[in-house]
């Protein structure tokens, strides 16, 4: 397919990367793998001509590696995966209609189902079961349009919980929710980042006071390291600047939790 790039962002999980690579080789013309870890050698034994890598220096913002990406891709349209991502044949397919899809509606972005593997001891309110997975049948489900048109209008913004909706929706472009799903890894060991992600979230909410997803997933990580009494500082602070229900409810079900612990 000569008219999708595929956007690839990691830290320094070079494996991980050739394996995506491996998937796609078949029908994309156009990788561009954005690198913000320290490991220098990075050897696909591919055809590398048509792997694009892009370094840059981490700053606590997962917006501005990705936008470098995006500015590096050529083809028409952007498909973007993480390395602890990864999708099947069957999605693949689903990525090539969906794009015919858009090209004869006009369409700049389709929405797709991000399966976050967890724990199956790891206990939380929204997890599901889900089709057996690689040793895995619980996740949290996600949305995230990350099959979109090459476009200037369309970039990611904040630093954390990064998104391309708001950029698309201030444009009026049109985008459409699809049965594309991607599995993702990254929560299996999302305790031992909780810490660092809850500064970053701490930055957004101080940023962005308006943004009501930063509100939410910092609420989620202190549930994760079972601090439901600051989880639910963040939940009313949500509550109290948007009206959010979201973290309304949120707060009262750590209030029940809290009351099981005392």
């Amino acid at each position: 397919m000569d008219n999708l790039s595929l956007l690839i962002y990691c830290k320094d999980e070079y494996e991980k990367v050739y394996s995506i690579i491996n998937s796609f080789e078949d029908f994309v013309e156009d990788f561009v793998v954005v690198i913000t870890g320290s490991r220098q050698s990075f050897l696909y034994k591919g055809s590398n001509d048509r792997i694009k890598i892009v370094r840059v220096k981490w700053e606590d913002d997962f917006s501005k590696p990705l936008n470098i990406g995006i500015k590096n891709c050529s083809k028409e349209w952007i498909f973007r995966i993480d390395a602890d991502e990864e999708i099947d044949n069957k999605n693949i397919e689903r990525i090539k209609k969906a794009i015919q899809f858009g090209n004869e509606n006009d369409l700049y972005g389709f929405e797709a189902s991000i399966i976050n593997y967890i724990p199956n001891e790891f206990n939380d309110i929204d997890a599901q079961r889900v089709n057996f997975y690689k040793g895995y049948d619980k996740a949290l489900e996600t949305k995230c349009i990350r099959l979109f048109r090459n476009d200037k209008r369309i970039f990611y913004e904040y630093n954390i919980g990064q998104q391309i909706y708001y950029t698309i929706n201030r444009s009026s472009l049109k985008w459409i929710q699809s049965n594309i799903e991607i599995h993702h890894w990254g929560y299996l060991e999302i305790e031992k980042k909780a810490d660092y992600y809850i500064k970053l979230y701490n930055t957004k909410i101080k940023e962005n006071p308006k943004e009501i997803s930063g509100y939410l997933r910092l609420g989620k990580l202190y549930d994760i390291k079972n601090d439901f009494k600051k989880a639910n500082e963040v939940y009313k602070e949500g509550y109290d600047n948007l009206q959010s229900e979201d973290c309304l409810l949120c707060y009262l079900l750590n209030n029940k939790k809290i009351e099981q612990d005392s």
